[in-house]
């Protein structure tokens, strides 16, 4: 399996399938209504989203020999505390544009091969929505709903205290390789995404914003 998945790998980091995640997340960022110009983040590699798209075809070859050669290396994500309604300050976690678009294909790749593990137990395919085709959270509130018709009276609505923040990522690697291999590229770039870490943004006055 974990060689034919690198073997679909090469077909996803051809030049225009990156030129095609990248207009996806064009897509993705631009406000439906007012059709302005896409609202695109700046990594910490500086690069801001008129210069990637003016520079794309460059751009998209030169990650595409990178990835082919097994060089390639995921940025530190910069970091912005945000204010919470309820209180207290979030973390936001901005990946530079390269990285994002590495991060969609390298989803739609090894999707289907995760879906197997979930499709193999129905209670948690059913329940899971995060991060799945078609399991959105207006998914997950219409499941609520059909219970509720049921007769149910109670929904449980929780959340792990910064969870990824202290998943142990030793056991995660042992996960990932025992699932795609452990030499092979899927695991390779999936560790070096785990352990890219973050940054947080300074102005020229050093000052966190």
């Amino acid at each position: 399996m974990s060689k034919d998945l690198d073997d679909l790998l090469t077909e996803y980091f051809q030049p225009e399938k990156l030129k095609a995640a990248f207009k996806a997340y064009e897509q993705q960022k631009t406000d439906f209504f007012q059709q302005g110009e896409p609202k695109v983040q700046m990594g910490v590699d500086g690069i801001s989203y008129q210069t990637f798209k003016k520079e794309l075809d460059l751009r998209c070859q030169l990650l595409s020999n990178r990835l082919f050669k097994g060089t390639y290396q995921f940025y530190s994500f910069r970091e912005i505390e945000i204010p919470k309604p309820s209180g207290g300050k979030r973390v936001l976690s901005i990946a530079t544009i390269r990285d994002v678009i590495v991060q969609k294909v390298l989803y739609d790749a090894i999707y289907k091969e995760i879906e197997k593990d979930f499709k193999a137990t129905p209670r948690l395919d059913k329940v899971s929505c995060a991060y799945r085709k078609g399991k959105s959270a207006p998914y997950a509130a219409s499941l609520i709903h059909h219970y509720i018709k049921q007769g149910f009276i109670f929904a449980l609505d929780a959340d792990i205290v910064k969870f990824f923040d202290k998943l142990s990522h030793e056991y995660l690697f042992e996960i990932i390789e025992r699932k795609f291999g452990q030499d092979t590229l899927a695991s390779k770039l999936l560790r070096r995404f785990i352990k890219a870490g973050g940054l947080p943004h300074r102005n020229q006055h050093g000052k966190t914003y």
